[in-house]
């Protein structure tokens, strides 16, 4: 089935908005006796030249840009054993402004468009005192971009291919206190923008990033009269689990845009998945196992023209079938009900012709949401070759316990 209809991208990018800023900093168990911080911040950037993108569009690649974030932090006296484990991180919302059209200069009649990033936050800190703290960052989230890619007035743009796009940025962030409630913070990171294959020409925008500004610090009052409490590192109830999955992604083929001469917007396919992984939660952070991942393509009759199309002597002896699937390692990192993965993958069964082969190895990079009842909501970049992305996957699973700690009765 082909996809053209605009408002399917618009409901990805609403669906992976809610993961991040809906599920990942409220639900982490926030306790009412956390702070409330609040931080304004500059960050001069430095496009870098990926793809050509110097040649191509750029005649200037630096800019300043401009945030503003709220930041949940947890206190010593919670009493939780992951925020002690974690070393107290803070999770949180914010916005980011990068002024690319206004803040730089163009070959031609081509540009970049202004973009706004509505992101969720984390920063875990490995250095923590009452004075300094520095630890790695993460800000994930959507973009929304004034301008994208057009074959009649923005050619050269094969950059930002879509006007909403997922954001990332990556990096380490710090915050010296100068006052009892007031710090300075600083930060460096690395940013990616990209749509995730559900449009294309899109290569996506790479970018490094300093950045600094006040922070605030809002105390609120306890309920209770705090009591000194030593958190207790939690028992792994369910060792061994099974969780299958169902998922749905959509997919634009630049190569098959290629083949039919680039004329008008890509088609844009609808991928489903299923599958399940295996795993041991041999600590309250870490698990590790082995996944089966499989996928259903329906856009193998236009592989099979491309193909017959520009390789005729070799599509002869080519065999084609949209299902296709693959054996995974998993390694997991948990906190509380919120899980961060990694899947490294090999195909054992792939038969998509030559427009589609893209190799028999896949990653898959993404986090997930558990809820008490079993049931858990993901989110996954489905990648090949380490640094090009083929899918967006949003699921849905169920922990099925194999083999579970006796020692701790059932909820």
């Amino acid at each position: 089935m082909i996809v053209n209809m605009p408002h399917l991208r618009i409901i990805a990018c609403c669906a992976l908005l809610i993961l991040t800023i809906g599920v990942m900093p409220p639900a982490l168990g926030r306790d009412v006796r956390d702070d409330i911080t609040v931080s304004a911040y500059a960050a001069p950037s430095q496009i870098l030249n990926v793809l050509d993108i110097y040649e191509n569009l750029l005649e200037t690649s630096r800019y300043v840009g401009f945030g503003a974030q709220v930041g949940f932090r947890p206190r010593p006296e919670n009493g939780d054993w992951f925020e002690k484990a974690f070393n107290y991180p803070e999770f949180g919302l914010g916005l980011w402004y990068q002024p690319l059209a206004s803040s730089l200069q163009f070959k031609g009649d081509s540009h970049l468009g202004n973009m706004l990033n509505v992101y969720g936050s984390g920063n875990w800190n490995f250095l923590k005192n009452t004075r300094v703290s520095f630890g790695p960052a993460v800000k994930l989230g959507i973009s929304i971009a004034g301008s994208k890619y057009s074959s009649l007035t923005n050619q050269q743009n094969l950059y930002i291919g879509t006007n909403l796009e997922y954001f990332v940025a990556v990096g380490f962030e710090g915050a010296v206190k100068l006052a009892d409630r007031f710090a300075l913070t600083f930060a460096v990171m690395g940013l990616h923008h990209s749509n995730g294959k559900q449009g294309v020409p899109n290569y996506g925008l790479n970018e490094v990033c300093l950045s600094a500004g006040p922070k605030y610090y809002i105390s609120r009052a306890s309920v209770h009269k705090d009591t000194p409490t030593t958190p207790v590192k939690p028992e792994v109830r369910d060792f061994l689990t099974l969780s299958p999955y169902l998922g749905t992604g959509f997919h634009s083929c630049e190569r098959i845009w290629t083949a039919t001469g680039r004329q008008g917007a890509a088609p844009m396919y609808q991928r489903l998945m299923a599958g399940v992984d295996l795993a041991v939660r041999y600590h309250p952070v870490f698990s590790s196992g082995i996944g089966l991942d499989m996928i259903y393509t329906p856009n193998i009759a236009d592989v099979k023209a491309c193909d017959k199309a520009q390789y005729p002597e070799e599509y002869g002896g080519l065999s084609y079938c949209p299902v296709y699937f693959g054996l995974s390692l998993l390694q997991q990192f948990w906190y509380k009900r919120f899980e961060i993965h990694v899947k490294i993958g090999y195909y054992l069964f792939k038969h998509l012709g030559i427009t589609e082969d893209w190799g028999k190895t896949y990653q898959k990079i993404g986090f997930r949401y558990s809820f008490r009842n079993n049931l858990y909501l993901g989110f996954d970049m489905l990648a090949v070759r380490f640094d090009s992305s083929d899918c967006l996957e949003f699921s849905i699973g169920y922990d099925i316990p194999l083999v579970r700690n006796s020692r701790i009765p059932a909820l």
